[in-house]
């Protein structure tokens, strides 16, 4: 049979960045999923399952997923929580999407500063300097929070060096290990909130029988991948009883 009698009716937006593609991959082959390209360079191709089903796929940036997703190109899109919620507050598009959390590259955002000057909460930012590559979160946020007389200052890469520059007094972004804020001289200051990878599809539309399949099958590859694994010994060092 071919790939085109068998196709779902579902068109799929892959995460285009490594750092979120990479465990991606990890859930799909839990799932007994995979990828085909088009060809090289080119970022379309389909995800195959194990029984020869094929669903058509897009390899695609966060922004020209949920955009596509918006325009009915695609139908369900894997993007990071914090993209799909700087999307949403540019767009103003809260009520455009739902979505399911996937425990897949679990990250939180943070405001970090200087240990010698802390920040304990959003009133605490009143009238700094805010390094961000999610301005329109944070300007949300501060509205939210009532704050008021804080600068919020783009950084599209490498907020945690603005500080030293001397160009903010603070930074606002996602943080995993925290190696890097630690680095330049920073402290987590007080957590904005958590997020991973999410599953997005158009709010107010009925969800077929293929995403719902496709939801439910990569949800439980996702928490079997993210269950704690006991530890085994190493094979000189278990005890083998007679």
């Amino acid at each position: 049979m071919t790939a085109q009698a068998k196709r779902n009716d579902l068109v799929l937006g892959l995460p285009k960045q490594a750092r979120l593609r990479e465990p991606f991959d990890a859930v799909m082959n839990q799932a007994g999923l995979s990828f085909i390209s088009a060809g090289k360079r080119l970022d379309r191709g389909t995800v195959w399952d194990d029984n020869g089903n094929a669903i058509p796929a897009y390899e695609m940036k966060p922004n020209d997923a949920l955009n596509r997703l918006r325009e009915r190109v695609v139908d369900m899109a894997v993007v990071g929580y914090d993209m799909l919620r700087e999307f949403n507050a540019r767009a103003g598009t809260e009520s455009a999407f739902v979505y399911d959390a996937l425990p897949v590259s679990p990250c939180s955002m943070w405001v970090a500063g200087p240990a010698a000057r802390p920040v304990k909460d959003w009133r605490d930012l009143a009238g700094l300097r805010i390094a961000t590559k999610y301005e329109n979160t944070v300007r949300a946020l501060l509205e939210e929070n009532n704050v008021r007389g804080a600068t919020v200052v783009p950084a599209e890469g490498g907020s945690e060096a603005t500080v030293d520059m001397g160009i903010a007094d603070v930074v606002c972004d996602m943080v995993a290990t925290g190696e890097t804020l630690k680095a330049c001289g920073l402290t987590k200051q007080f957590r904005v909130y958590d997020g991973s990878a999410v599953l997005v599809r158009r709010a107010g539309e009925t969800e077929t029988q293929a995403m719902k399949d496709l939801r439910v099958r990569l949800a439980a590859a996702a928490e079997d991948l993210a269950r704690p694994r006991p530890r085994v010994a190493p094979l000189e060092q278990r005890r083998v009883y007679a």
